[in-house]
């Protein structure tokens, strides 16, 4: 009798195991009874000869007035774009400003304050200037538009993806940034201490900004560390070097304060020009090279070396399409429209 129930136990529990398997498996697959059909997002695997319509493909120019109401501020009737994070850049130009004027204040004018007055001039105009522009130029953003969704989420073969928040499908490069709540053309990323994206439009401005900032840091580096060398050396009693460097940070600590604090914006923002000029050189974007986008593919954008540095240089900047007037929008629509053989103007 004990053997007859086990055998029964053990065919309900065969049973019961193949019952919770089946269910298991409904998860992978559809709701229809053939289990070999498995249910996957559209993709252009399943798809392979899906493209939207050409029409599906324009980016409409908007007005300044109409973008401003969810995204960025302006002034001067359009003419001056703030960015997403505006606050930021402002405290990052205070950055600037005060050790500026220290340097001026307590170090210059112990050494050479007519020289170094100029050159400090000359260097801040250069950071200032450089920061203004990135940060006051439209990166690239793309307006929303009213394409419908076709349920193809996946990437084209050409590059180009649908934005689901944008309702556009998007150029490729582009990227939609979460902090400014837009696509950017030719996306790098966001940069708080800019207080805007980094994109197709402002890209070689952020790399000018990136090099007269590390001249800026470099100049007071430098001068500091030549007051301190010089202030060590004028103590006449016969004390060791690491007293007297004490004493000169207790005489003069605005200096010392100055060369730290230049020595981290120099080597910090200095890595940081290193790493965007290798990225210049291989033809990718930061973007691009964080998600390790061509790991497994060829990079079509890099043409090389030169090449690449020859287009970073001469390649002329595309008309924004956050328009002033508009007349400035009929008129782009209108170049837009010419140029619509070109897939690579869209």
């Amino acid at each position: 009798m004990k053997a007859k129930y086990g055998k029964v136990d053990d065919a309900l529990i065969q049973k019961m195991v193949q019952e919770r398997m089946n269910m298991a498996m409904g998860q992978y697959y559809g709701a229809s009874s053939d289990t070999k059909t498995v249910s996957n997002p559209p993709s252009d695997l399943d798809n392979p000869g899906f493209y939207p319509p050409r029409e599906h493909l324009r980016i409409t120019p908007t007005l300044y007035t109409i973008w401003e109401e969810e995204h960025n501020c302006f002034c001067c009737l359009g003419r001056i774009m703030f960015g997403k994070n505006y606050y930021t850049y402002f405290i990052t130009i205070t950055l600037i400003i005060i050790p500026t004027v220290c340097f001026l204040i307590f170090v210059a004018d112990e050494i050479d304050y007519k020289l170094h007055s100029i050159l400090t001039g000359i260097i801040f105009s250069m950071v200032i200037i450089s920061l203004m522009r990135v940060h006051h130029t439209d990166p690239g953003y793309l307006p929303e538009g009213e394409v419908p969704d076709l349920n193809h989420h996946e990437m084209l073969s050409d590059g180009r993806k649908y934005c689901i928040t944008c309702n556009i499908w998007r150029p490729p490069r582009a990227k939609h940034c979460k902090f400014c709540a837009a696509c950017v053309r030719k996306f790098d990323h966001h940069c708080p201490w800019v207080g805007t994206c980094i994109g197709e439009r402002n890209y070689h401005l952020f790399v000018q900004f990136l090099i007269s900032t590390a001249i800026f840091a470099a100049y007071y580096f430098g001068v500091c560390v030549y007051r301190a060398i010089d202030m060590i050396k004028s103590y006449d009693d016969n004390d060791r070097d690491e007293e007297h460097l004490i004493q000169a940070m207790k005489d003069e600590p605005v200096t010392f304060i100055i060369l730290v604090y230049a020595g981290f914006i120099f080597f910090s923002v200095g890595n940081l020009l290193v790493y965007h000029l290798h990225l210049i050189c291989i033809g990718q974007t930061t973007n691009e090279a964080v998600k390790q986008t061509y790991r497994r593919k060829p990079n079509e954008y890099d043409r090389g070396c030169y090449q690449n540095w020859v287009d970073f240089l001469s390649t002329p900047q595309r008309p924004s399409h956050i328009c002033r007037t508009i007349e400035q929008r009929d008129q782009l629509e209108q170049n837009l429209l010419r140029a619509e053989h070109d897939p690579s103007y869209i």
